[in-house]
């Protein structure tokens, strides 16, 4: 981690399915406040009403990334999701940012009945940019 290369600073991507791996990650990160999300999903076959579920949640804070693999734990009835990892992202002094969250925050809510604080900068209404020129 760390270091630029053409102005963009440089990311540690952590992708991971142990949950001891990402709770080392998670530890460290228990004062910071803000962070970036991004939930992903996988197509499913289960019904047209249920044509994707949650796969991974990347959670962002400085430089470094945990991209938590969700898949091995869909068996995992009722809780598909780690507990250490909802207790994380349900903690309400801490608020994750995103562009387009608002779908991954409301997929996280109704699949794996996680709650979490979000502000989403592609819903929010930014006053126009005028350009001089």
């Amino acid at each position: 981690g760390g270091g630029e290369q053409d102005g963009v600073p440089s990311l540690d991507i952590v992708h991971t399915s142990n949950v001891w791996e990402a709770m080392d990650i998670l530890d460290a990160w228990a004062e910071a406040r803000h962070f970036g999300l991004y939930v992903s999903h996988v197509r499913t076959n289960v019904s047209e009403f249920y044509p994707q579920r949650v796969n991974a949640v990347a959670i962002a804070h400085g430089s470094k990334v945990l991209v938590f693999n969700l898949r091995p734990y869909f068996r995992n009835v009722p809780q598909p999701m780690p507990g250490f990892i909802r207790q994380f992202m349900e903690d309400e002094s801490r608020t994750f940012f995103g562009m387009g969250i608002v779908d991954g925050a409301a997929s996280l809510a109704f699949e794996l009945d996680c709650v979490l604080r979000v502000v989403d900068f592609g819903v929010r209404k930014w006053p126009e940019l005028k350009v001089k020129g």
